[in-house]
């Protein structure tokens, strides 16, 4: 032992006197047994090191200041302020200075060699909780060699993890993410050995960027090979920051009549949106793609005035969605006016559970992203279902105005069901006890009540089929109310059970709106060709309506026959009111589709039409054809094949849609017309003979046959009409595909990203519609 200077000109005579000897030099690691110094006096003030480098060699080591520094507060004290430590363990002092540890790790190594090595282990076995709680698995096996990927295998990672991002419209944010990134290190360091580097959220808006530009380049160099004719489609969206966007969607057929449908834009479109703003903007796109306005076949867009004139200005053939058409041919029947939602709120508090703001019978859905976004467009759903409600009003008040009184029942009786399924959807309390009923009640149904939407076609129809469906459940809900046990569960409740007549009513509804259900279903999509089902559609929705027996079976099944007749006259009034709504908003029918309907062979019959509009359907589709051959300047020795028809009688089991829509076979041949130019009359008879060796060949097709399969195998041996075919199957009869394009939008452009440039909108809509 030797005795060590303690350095410090201020130092106490209690330190003075009591500085003990070190052991200087180090100890080997088996000298575990703990010498036992002499004990020094206490310092009246210690404090703990702070920022030690080794924590090991600070367990039980304090420091204690200088005479000049015990004013300062405890919390306040650095090592600057030390006159050296003190051992807690051997309860002895231990020189130090600032900067100056060694004789501090001298003491620990000499005397404290077990607690250094059980601090180490402990702090080893806490570090590896820590990294298997937070799913990190960053830590190499040992010898394993660590090999970086190349630039392209990066840049190739890269991108596909931009496809997939923007693809399943992810945040872009997820590569910030902890458990992502631990992941990725376990999958790709720690099993296979390889470095690879996740970008950064700026880079991964870089590479959809990327992504898109080169998708678009591919898709353009594709469109210039296989586009000719083609059908567009357009609709303008709202999204949570109430930025305007304009979809645009792509329709044609290539050679071999396949089908393709693209979205080619979702973007930004600010300013007014009037109908030569629209068309300036259409234009636009037209050019960008290299679509040339003359091989545009149809443009299918709202009913609004501006885009009436948008379809003007440029020039092109257009129409209406049939599917907005219909629903606003429904809404007379279904749709709550302005007047009707001030009664239902003047009701409100009556119509409601009687439950308190504290009860947790009602869930608790502020905050949630579906409110955010309805308190964000409120103001512009309220304007789409004014403008509804104004039109269909209008119309009911100057066409309709007897059968006002009967629709505004009828609407009445569905406000009763639609508040009904507000209530099991915001009401945990009546949900959980619908649901034990139906599981009595129903066993093995699963379906729920759903509400409706104003501006979500059929959703209505939805709405009350749902109800049919879950009828029972809902008597037997009502029913329970009036126990015992219903009432002290649910206290006094003031919600409207429907009446047997009212039910009677809805399920005839239901009935009546089966027909615009199925159409527009049918009419609405996108990988068959639907333009030319349009008329034979429309036809089979009048046909129902004209239906003076429609209601017959329902009355028949009816519990209480006493009031059947108010509400089947009832009934029969919304029919023709419907009726009558329906032939206005049909009535001026364009002629190019019912000739159009030709060119899918399963319409080869024309069931649906007239024999006088089947001769003006034939003698138009000739005089298409005639202009067509024109143009592939026919050979004079054209040879036409010839085939011995056979006639096949139409399946028993096919729907009542397709069968009404398609229906049996004839033999209905066309008429030549008389007082042709000289010049054409070549043309006209190969057309006329080309047209009726089809129409004996379509008396084969199956109800169940492809129309582009069909064309696909039979092109060759009809290149007049095969033509035609190429330019009108491709058409659609709806803008549900830029419908789809939007809810996309909606993906994107979430409650959490809505500060989202439009740019990076549309490239991400983009990639995510068309890869």
């Amino acid at each position: 032992r030797c005795a060590v200077e303690v350095s410090g000109s201020h130092i106490s005579n209690w330190y003075d006197h009591c500085i003990q000897p070190e052991v200087l030099g180090k100890r080997g690691h088996d000298s575990v047994a703990e010498p036992t110094p002499s004990k020094d006096f206490e310092p009246p003030i210690m404090y703990r090191m702070k920022k030690t480098h080794k924590p090991e060699h600070w367990q039980f080591m304090r420091l204690h200041p200088k005479d000049d520094y015990l004013s300062i507060p405890q919390d306040a004290l650095t090592s600057d302020h030390a006159a050296g430590a003190y051992c807690l363990r051997c309860q002895c002092l231990v020189s130090y200075a600032k900067g100056q540890t060694s004789t501090v790790a001298r003491h620990m190594v000499t005397y404290h060699q077990a607690e250094i090595e059980k601090f180490n282990d402990e702090h080893r076995s806490v570090h590896g909780r820590k990294i298997v709680s937070k799913h990190s698995s960053t830590t190499e096996a040992p010898d394993k060699l660590v090999v970086k990927i190349t630039r392209e295998q990066q840049k190739r990672a890269n991108t596909l993890l931009a496809k997939w991002l923007a693809k399943s419209q992810r945040p872009f944010s997820l590569v910030q993410d902890s458990g992502f990134l631990d992941y990725i290190k376990f999958v790709t360091l720690t099993l296979s050995g390889l470095a690879i580097d996740v970008p950064s959220r700026n880079g991964i808006a870089g590479e959809v960027r990327l992504l898109a530009v080169q998708l678009r380049a591919t898709l353009k160099e594709q469109l210039s090979k296989a586009c000719q004719y083609y059908c567009l489609t357009t609709d303008i969206w709202t999204d949570r920051s109430m930025r305007s966007y304009m979809a645009v969607t792509l329709h044609y057929l290539d050679e071999m009549f396949n089908m393709f449908d693209w979205t080619l834009e979702v973007e930004a479109f600010p300013g007014k949106h009037t109908g030569a703003a629209i068309a300036a903007a259409l234009e636009t796109v037209l050019a960008r793609w290299g679509l040339e306005k003359s091989y545009c076949m149809r443009l299918v867009r709202d009913g609004a005035s501006n885009a009436v004139s948008a379809g003007n200005h440029i020039g092109v053939l257009h129409t209406s969605c049939l599917a907005h058409s219909l629903h606003l041919v429904v809404s007379g029947a279904m749709m709550k006016t302005k007047a009707d939602r001030e009664a239902a709120a003047a009701a409100a508090v009556s119509e409601t559970p009687n439950v308190s703001p504290n009860d947790n019978d009602v869930s608790d859905i502020v905050g949630s992203d579906d409110d955010e976004y309805e308190a964000n467009v409120a103001s512009v759903i309220t304007q789409l279902q004014e403008g509804a409600c104004s039109a269909v009003e209008g119309h009911i008040e100057s066409r309709l105005a007897d059968e006002k009184d009967a629709l505004s029942k009828m609407r009445a009786i569905v406000q009763v069901f639609r508040c009904l399924a507000v209530y099991f959807r915001k009401s945990a309390k009546a949900k959980n006890r619908f649901l034990k009923i139906r599981k009595v009640e129903q066993p093995g149904c699963m379906s729920w009540l759903q509400t409706d939407c104003p501006t979500r076609w059929s959703s209505s129809h939805a709405m009350l089929t749902r109800f049919v469906e879950l009828k029972a459940t809902v008597e037997n809900f009502f029913a329970y109310l009036d126990t015992p046990l219903g009432k002290q569960e649910f206290g006094r409740i003031q919600q409207q059970q429907p009446t047997q007549e009212q039910w009677l009513a809805i399920e005839c509804l239901v009935l009546l709106l089966d027909p615009f259900a199925a159409v527009t279903a049918h009419l609405g999509g996108s990988r068959y060709p639907t333009l030319v089902a349009a008329v034979p559609a429309l036809r089979y929705i009048k046909s129902d309506l004209k239906d003076e027996h429609l209601f017959d079976q329902k009355a028949n099944l009816a519990r209480n026959k006493t009031n059947i007749a108010p509400v089947i006259s009832l009934m029969h009034r919304v029919r023709c009111a419907l009726l009558q709504m329906f032939l206005d908003r049909f009535s001026v029918q364009d002629t190019l589709l019912q000739w159009s309907s030709y060119l899918d062979p399963r319409f080869a019959e024309m069931n649906h039409l007239e024999p006088d509009e089947i001769a003006s359907a034939q003698q138009r589709l000739i005089d298409a054809a005639v202009e067509v051959a024109k143009t592939q300047a026919p050979r004079e020795d054209h040879q036409l094949p010839s085939a011995d028809p056979q006639i096949l009688s139409p399946e028993k089991n096919m729907s009542r849609l397709m069968a009404t829509m398609y229906g049996g076979k004839s033999k209905t041949k066309p008429t030549s017309l008389p007082g042709a130019r000289i010049s054409d009359v070549q043309l006209r008879k190969r057309c006329e003979s080309e047209f009726v060796l089809f129409l004996k060949d379509a008396e084969l097709v199956s109800l169940k046959q492809d129309p582009l399969d069909w064309w696909r195998d039979n092109a060759p041996k009809y290149p007049i009409l095969a033509v035609l075919a190429r330019q009108w199957l491709c058409c659609v009869a709806t803008s549900v595909p830029s419908e789809r394009a939007f809810s996309r939008g909606g993906n994107v452009v979430t409650a959490k990203r809505c500060a989202l440039s439009p740019e990076t909108v549309r490239d991400t809509i983009f990639i995510a519609e068309n890869s």
